[in-house]
């Protein structure tokens, strides 16, 4: 049985100062989008309460970055480069930045520092778990 979390917008707001911008509504809305991408129906793989919490709380940040960057301002949205700068020159400005991930859904994760932290704290959930007779039957 996986563990419900509650989002709690103060200890949201504690844990990432950054986003003291970021009223408690639009918290709200990022937190219900981050419960779309993680399981938090009681089903899921995570069945410690305070880690479904973390996990929630720092994908809630990946989509608050995301929508408004670092200072919670949506005048100021963040077009972060995701991953380590790789090179860098001075003249006519350049920057590139790699991030050796293995597929698109961690590229996605790469965009935010958040989004990192959270994609490798699910690393230990991302095991096939067989469950025999599981109600489901074909007829032919």
């Amino acid at each position: 049985m996986g563990a419900i979390a509650i989002f709690n917008y103060e200890i949201w707001q504690a844990q990432f100062r950054k986003f003291t911008a970021v009223s408690q509504v639009q918290a709200q809305g990022y937190w219900n989008e981050a419960c779309l991408i993680h399981n938090n129906t009681g089903n899921g793989p995570v069945t410690d309460p305070t880690q479904q919490q973390t996990l929630l709380n720092l994908l809630t940040a990946h989509i608050a970055f995301l929508d408004v960057g670092h200072d919670g301002n949506p005048s100021t949205p963040s077009q972060g480069m995701p991953g380590r700068v790789s090179s860098a020159s001075q003249g006519s400005v350049s920057l590139s930045t790699e991030f050796s991930g293995t597929g698109k859904n961690e590229a996605y994760y790469a965009q935010s520092t958040y989004g990192i932290r959270y994609w490798r704290a699910m690393r230990p959930f991302w095991t096939f778990r067989y469950r025999s007779n599981c109600g489901r039957h074909l007829s032919w």
